[in-house]
């Protein structure tokens, strides 16, 4: 049943008079009086009595007015609910690595709180690896991290670029001096874990322009966070994308 279609009965039976009725809804008399002779065949029952200046609702026309009312309300009740970011309820599981917690996460956060203060965020704090692990299971939604994620009904979208520095420790004495990647081999290197888009990248680096392995130390991930009332994203990479899963009905 077309809504517009009830919403012509309501005006019509408000106004009695096809003319206002369609001047009030923007269209033409004829339109009106087809859409009232649709309802009319769709029911099986006459609505209106018709004189010569306005028109009068029949018993059967005064019963349908009681739930072509409800029915319009309802329709304008939702439309002004979908079109209203603050009423989106539920959960979204966000996973996110230490790299993005720790710089543009908190903002944010406060973005999409503000956004939508009645979304309820749950997040998890871990390695790429893993959370890329946790997206596939469908144990997450969206995943903040830095590698792009193939498969069906799952967009990337890169974010932001995370520049990368080497940094010494003060014991090494290195004293601001310029150093070639090939100096760098002399030294244990700490990184991401392994497998990982940065930890692939620096094995990558060295092997292309020194031509001989390095030592890669990984960091080992802590106890991933999960909160009722964080948030969960997903993205990937130093070219940070987002990996969403979109799910059809």
């Amino acid at each position: 049943m077309n809504v517009r279609f009830l919403e012509t009965f309501v005006w019509l039976a408000q106004l009695r008079n096809f003319r206002m009725t369609a001047e009030k809804l923007h269209t033409t008399q004829a339109a009106v009086s087809s859409r009232i002779a649709t309802l009319e065949q769709d029911f099986g029952v006459r609505l209106f009595d018709r004189g010569a200046r306005d028109v009068t609702l029949t018993l059967d026309g005064s019963k349908a007015l009681v739930y072509a009312v409800r029915l319009v309300r309802t329709m304008h009740e939702m439309r002004e609910c979908m079109g209203n970011r603050k009423l989106y309820v539920g959960t979204v599981r966000i996973g996110v690595i230490e790299s993005i917690i720790h710089s543009w996460f908190p903002q944010f956060v406060a973005s999409v709180h503000q956004s939508y203060p009645q979304l309820e965020i749950e997040l998890t704090d871990d390695t790429t690896i893993h959370l890329i692990d946790q997206f596939s299971r469908g144990n997450l939604d969206l995943v903040l991290q830095t590698d792009s994620i193939v498969g069906p009904m799952v967009q990337n979208l890169p974010l932001c670029d995370l520049p990368l520095r080497w940094v010494a420790a003060t014991r090494l004495g290195l004293h601001n001096e310029a150093l070639t990647l090939a100096d760098l081999v002399a030294f244990p290197i700490l990184s991401f874990s392994r497998n990982s888009g940065p930890h692939k990248f620096i094995e990558r680096l060295f092997d292309h322009h020194v031509g001989s392995p390095v030592r890669v130390f990984i960091v080992v991930p802590r106890t991933p966070i999960q909160s009722p009332r964080s948030n969960s994203f997903s993205s990937a990479h130093a070219a940070s994308p987002i990996s969403s899963r979109r799910k059809y009905n």
